[in-house]
């Protein structure tokens, strides 16, 4: 049976959580913030799923990603990626939207 828990706030440390992982990450929200906290002990676990959700601005961690980065420095410390990551464009999400 499969459990799905929402994260929205810091009483859920990322520790707790030893199961699959999906990571959703909107747009320009890979420059810092708590997700940096998830993706520091999850980037690098292969049943981690990242989906990056609009656009990723050239030079930033999020377009790092997505164009296949090895690693990526956060907090002055290097993770391999071994994540998988998937991307969403904004005209996409919108789309969908509209169906919904």
């Amino acid at each position: 049976m499969m459990k799905i828990i929402f994260v929205n706030d810091l009483h859920h440390p990322p520790s707790e959580f030893l199961q699959n992982k999906v990571i959703i990450a909107a747009k320009g929200i890979v420059t810092g913030g708590r997700v940096l906290c998830y993706f520091e002990h999850y980037i690098g676990l292969e049943k981690t799923t990242v989906i990056m959700v609009g656009y990723q601005a050239e030079g930033n961690r999020g377009r790092r990603l997505l164009e296949g980065a090895d690693e990526i420095k956060i907090y002055g410390n290097y993770y391999n990626v071994e994540a998988k990551i998937v991307h969403i464009e904004d005209s996409l999400l919108m789309e969908t939207n509209k169906i919904l």
